[in-house]
């Protein structure tokens, strides 16, 4: 052991210095995600040229060694056989369908099934079913499924038909199941926060109280991560050194725990990182390697993501890195400080370099975090983790423990009610959200120094509050077909003057309208037109309307305050068709709307049959640039006689992926294409995007 820990020695030249190789392979992996992050090379190189020429050897291996491991995820390959043998790693289940991460030969698969057969951790199963890679997000900022996966080394998913026990066996992730049963038996009260705290699981938390703790920037700490290995360090070294006297036998039961408790956990980013860190601390203090604490963390971090080239997709990874390297280089701005002031400071230095990313994961920041997170800290670190530890030894205190939790859901849903400090917005510009952490950590650099640092408070403050009205003064015109399940088509105007969104899709976990609309800062919406009460043209107005201000809602239980009249919004016109209301099937009860923008006719549908567009030709004679196709291209809809009558250029059929009605109808596409009509379907393009600007058009698609 001790002689291969030896070769590190062979490293010390560049001691001190590792940082500059983990800047190197950010930089690479920034490029590698979007290309105008080469604007960072030059400069970078140049710098490394003239203070550090002999780091470029070994930037040049570590680099080379992180597009291997790349090249190796991406190109390795899963032969669609329809039978796979895997071994169960974790099993996770869900409302309505069972989650499974399995080891398929040497590759991690993710596995759907439904929750007939109860799956063992550690055990081998037949699995039939077809595999498949997840399609590339297709609305675009919002969730990438994709991406989530890569971030845990996974390509591939099966869909399981049937799921056959095969033989038994161990795994290392049994040890977490245990736990996780014995907190089911003997802690039934407290065993959402408890599994929490132990098992970095919050599935059981109400969804409600986790909004809240969301909305409060509190989260972290209830995401096991540095600070609760801190916490068990301390608690563990004060108990062992009661008992013990020989304090490397003391550091290793420590390590002996927190290896157990990475194991435990599930390898959660954080922790992963908290407890390597601690024992490699420990190993270079016992053989005098005398490594600096920055370079043990740029080892860390260098090496997880060879192993793991996405990792870096893991928020929870991002901020465990970015916020323990700011501490750590801001460790001069916490000398001579007394513990309370100390708390305060890390507060505010972990927050200065949190908020952007976490901005844009939740579209907001609660500036009561900074109030909040102190108080928490020493409510978590006196109260509440100390409990939980000791309930989990002594499952009596389980009633004691769920009363403080129950009190602490009360505050939270109180304080939640409160949103004087939120700041609501989204960076959707890269080189605006690189400029502001340039300045961020400026600012920490001239507050060490003790001088002003007014210039980068202004230039932050200015950057957020052009990134959230980046709309208002935008020229350009859209049209949106998102694809969702079901329909939803989102209409903007020049510098935001008027937003109208004509349904919502079908209600889907991630909430992807209100998420992209939010991602263009979208604040208000003047119209939300809900065509007829299917699902999939309504499932998300619940979110939308909780997330934005609505000025008008317009449905069948309110149309007859809007239809048949023209109404300008903006420089935009629409006008919406009066009901059939002698219709007794609900797609013929949809609301047609026409829409002019710039000098092109939109005509939406919703999900008209055959009766309807009879009816409606008949009473309008309507020429028509671009059609939305009623009912997802069924056959039930788009007549021949319907497309004489209004001629449309255009169709765009708004339709998901392997639908179970599947649609749409090839008989609909030939009519269309015989018809001479450009036929756009975002099963195949992915959201749909048409822009305007002074008399110029164009789109821009999101294929899957």
């Amino acid at each position: 052991m001790r002689q291969r820990l030896l070769k590190f020695k062979n490293l010390l030249q560049f001691r001190y210095r590792f940082i500059y190789i983990a800047i190197a392979l950010t930089i690479v992996i920034l490029v590698l995600s979007n290309w105008i992050f080469l604007l960072l090379v030059p400069p970078y190189v140049v710098y490394i040229g003239k203070n550090h020429r002999d780091l470029f050897k070994i930037i040049i291996v570590i680099l080379a060694m992180y597009l291997v491991s790349t090249t190796i995820f991406n190109v390795q390959q899963i032969e669609n056989t329809g039978q796979y043998k895997v071994k169960v790693l974790k099993y996770n289940k869900k409302d309505d369908y069972c989650r499974i991460i399995a080891r398929y030969k040497l590759k991690t698969v993710n596995v759907y099934t439904d929750c007939v057969v109860d799956v063992l951790i550690g055990s081998t199963y037949i699995i039939k079913g077809q595999v498949s890679e997840s399609d590339k997000v297709t609305i675009p900022n919002t969730f990438d499924y994709k991406k989530y996966l890569a971030s845990q080394n996974i390509r591939y998913i099966v869909y399981a038909e049937t799921l056959e026990f095969h033989r038994s066996g161990i795994s290392i992730y049994q040890l977490s199941e245990i736990v996780n049963q014995y907190i089911e038996t003997n802690l039934p009260l407290s065993k959402g926060y408890i599994k929490t705290f132990l098992l970095a699981d919050k599935s059981e938390i109400d969804q409600e109280v986790i909004n809240g703790i969301n909305y409060l920037g509190i989260s972290h700490l209830f995401a096991v991560s540095g600070y609760h290995i801190g916490l068990l360090v301390i608690a563990l070294r004060k108990v062992l050194k009661r008992v013990i006297n020989n304090v490397t036998i003391i550091d290793i039961v420590i390590s002996f725990v927190l290896v157990l408790y990475l194991i435990i956990t599930s390898f959660s980013a954080s922790v992963t990182r908290a407890v390597l860190l601690f024992l490699l601390m420990k190993l270079n203090k016992q053989y005098k390697l005398r490594y600096s604490v920055l370079d043990i963390l740029s080892l860390i971090y260098i090496g997880l993501l060879i192993m793991r080239p996405y990792y870096y997709n893991n928020m929870g990874f991002v901020l465990s890195f970015i916020i323990t390297y700011t501490i750590i280089l801001a460790k001069n701005i916490l000398v001579n400080q007394s513990k309370s002031n100390a708390i305060i400071i890390v507060s505010g230095i972990a927050f200065l370099v949190s908020f952007p990313i976490i901005l844009n994961a939740n579209y907001q920041i609660n500036l009561f975090t900074l109030n909040m997170n102190i108080i928490m800290v020493i409510i978590m670190t006196v109260v509440v983790l100390p409990l939980t530890y000791i309930a989990f030894i002594v499952p009596v205190l389980d009633t004691l423990l769920h009363r403080i939790y129950t009190l602490f859901e009360a505050i939270v849903n109180m304080l939640s009610q409160f949103d004087f400090f939120v700041i609501k917005g989204y960076i959707s510009s890269n080189v605006v959200f690189i400029i502001i952490y340039i300045m961020i950590f400026s600012l920490l650099v001239k507050i060490e120094r003790k001088i002003s640092f007014r210039f980068e408070a202004t230039m932050i403050i200015g950057l957020l509050i052009f990134s959230f009205n980046i709309t208002t003064l935008s020229p350009i015109q859209r049209v949106v077909f998102l694809d969702v399940h079901g329909d939803s088509t989102f209409i903007q105007d020049s510098f935001g003057k008027c937003t109208i969104l004509i349904d919502t899709g079908e209600k889907d976990e991630y909430d992807s309208v209100a998420s992209y609309l939010q991602t263009y800062n979208i604040r208000k919406i003047d119209y939300v037109i809900i065509s007829h009460f299917h699902s999939d043209h309504y499932g998300e107005l619940n979110d939308v309307i909780s997330t934005f201000k609505v000025e008008h809602l317009i449905s069948a239980n309110t149309v007859s305050e809007f239809e048949d009249r023209v109404i300008t919004c903006g420089n935009l016109r629409m006008y919406i068709y009066p009901l059939d209301y002698t219709a007794t099937n609900e797609n013929n009860n949809s609301i047609i709307t026409s829409v002019w923008i710039q000098n092109e006719h939109f005509l939406f549908v919703g999900d008209s049959e055959l009766k309807r567009e009879e009816r409606f030709i008949s009473l309008y004679d309507i020429d028509v640039d671009v059609l939305k196709v009623g009912h997802h291209g069924s056959i039930t809809s788009t007549s021949q006689l319907f497309l004489d009558a209004i001629t449309p250029e255009e169709a765009y059929i708004m339709v998901h992926r392997n639908n179970r009605n599947r649609h749409p109808d090839q008989t609909v596409i030939e009519r269309l294409v015989n018809n001479d009509i450009v036929v756009h379907r975002t099963d195949l393009e992915g959201t749909i995007e048409i822009r305007y600007f002074l008399d110029k058009k164009w789109k821009k698609t999101y294929q899957p």
